[in-house]
């Protein structure tokens, strides 16, 4: 019985766990949205949101309006993830992205979870919409698989706050 629980908990920490999630953009055309987040104005708005601190870029952005492709990031931020608050302490998070055309392609790796993140876009009902699936590539057993849900979540609430202060309201 004790193999059993063993074989079933390794299987259910170490499995991989893929998520979908969808966010409408106030955008008409594809080529403004992947120009907006694949803007170095966008994405610094977007470590603020997150509070991070030490932040590099690698190569640098400096006196960049676009990001480099491909791009690494390296900040240290306290995960504060909805419906999981506080369950994180303060750790170093890195993300590489490569753009492939109009489909970014990322690695997020922190002490916690490391996860691809495909991010791509389609008009739906005449909504431009932005598409995420990620995949968890590991993680510590204590951290819920839900965890990059609510992750992918929080990251469509920071992007429509984001649009919201430049005032891109669009819809």
């Amino acid at each position: 019985m004790n193999l059993f629980i063993l074989i079933f908990f390794t299987t259910y920490c170490y499995a991989k766990y893929s998520v979908n999630h969808s966010i409408q953009t106030p955008f008409k055309n594809e080529k403004e949205l992947i120009n907006f987040i694949s803007s170095t104005e966008f994405f610094i708005n977007y470590l603020e949101e997150v509070g991070n601190e030490n932040t590099t870029f690698t190569p640098s952005i400096q006196d960049k309006v676009i990001l480099n492709n491909p791009q690494e990031i390296e900040y240290i931020s306290n995960p504060n993830i909805t419906l999981l608050p506080k369950l994180f302490k303060k750790i170093k998070i890195k993300q590489n992205w490569n753009r492939n055309e109009n489909k970014f392609i990322g690695k997020i790796n922190s002490f916690y979870i490391s996860f691809h993140l495909i991010i791509t876009s389609e008009f739906s009902d005449n909504i431009l919409m932005l598409n995420f699936n990620a995949t968890i590539d590991n993680k510590l057993f204590f951290v819920p698989n839900i965890a990059l849900k609510y992750a992918l979540q929080d990251f469509g609430n920071i992007f429509h706050k984001i649009i919201k202060i430049k005032n891109l309201n669009c819809y």
